[in-house]
């Protein structure tokens, strides 16, 4: 029997995915094409440029969150702790891609590496931010060098908590990395289980292999939080 509410879903996840493609991948895709041509921190202004459009296209707040002592900007100051930390974040950034370079694989074996990963730049960030873990920001940052990186964000995280549940969360058992961000870990955790059951649904419904995709469930999620949670 055919479950018209999901088919609903699916109408709604294809119309969406079909609008990001009207009008949204050219303005994403200059962001990877910026990350690809530029991917090593050994240059401060290419770093700088990174930083700074990233983090201003999807107003990640980040130099609100950086402690500026010498005025000369937050975006300078964190592209400097890049650059000071180059061959760390370079080897970090090498062994993300390999597992999470493509926005159409994200699975219990991803998951591990891109949380090591957001921890890692997170740690260099917290060098310049004290206290403050911006961890949006960093999410954003690894994922114009690496599709695969689900993008951390407020609205997104209210609807996955409302569909996802902790018992869901300790059912997947996966064995997560010491070191990291929890609230990440969380938000990571229920985007797989949306994944899965999108997987499932591609499957179920003869859909295409691009039919899911990291970067199209972001924008699936974000669509419903105007549609349905904002107030």
């Amino acid at each position: 029997m055919r479950n018209r509410k999901e088919e609903a879903e699916i109408e709604y996840y294809e119309r969406k995915s079909a609008e990001y493609e009207d009008e949204w991948a050219v303005y994403n895709n200059t962001l990877y094409r910026m990350c690809s041509e530029m991917p090593n921190h050994d240059s401060l202004r290419n770093v700088i440029a990174k930083v700074g459009i990233i983090s201003r296209a999807y107003s990640s707040g980040l130099e609100r969150q950086v402690r500026d002592d010498n005025e000369e900007g937050g975006i300078y100051v964190a592209a400097k702790a890049f650059c000071e930390n180059q061959n760390r974040i370079d080897e970090m950034l090498s062994g993300l891609k390999q597992v999470a370079g493509k926005d159409d694989k994200y699975d219990e074996n991803t998951i591990p590496t891109i949380l090591s990963a957001h921890e890692e730049l997170l740690s260099v960030l917290v060098t310049v931010t004290g206290n403050r873990r911006p961890r949006s920001f960093a999410s954003k940052y690894l994922h114009f060098h690496a599709r695969g990186v689900p993008i951390f964000d407020s609205n997104v995280r209210t609807v996955l908590e409302d569909w996802y549940h902790q018992p869901e969360i300790d059912r997947l058992g996966i064995a997560l990395p010491e070191a990291r961000d929890e609230g990440y870990a969380r938000y990571c955790l229920r985007f797989l289980l949306l994944w899965n059951q999108t997987a499932d649904e591609k499957v179920k419904y003869g859909k295409p292999a691009t039919f899911v995709s990291v970067r199209k469930l972001d924008y699936y999620l974000q669509c419903k939080y105007y549609d349905e949670y904002s107030t």
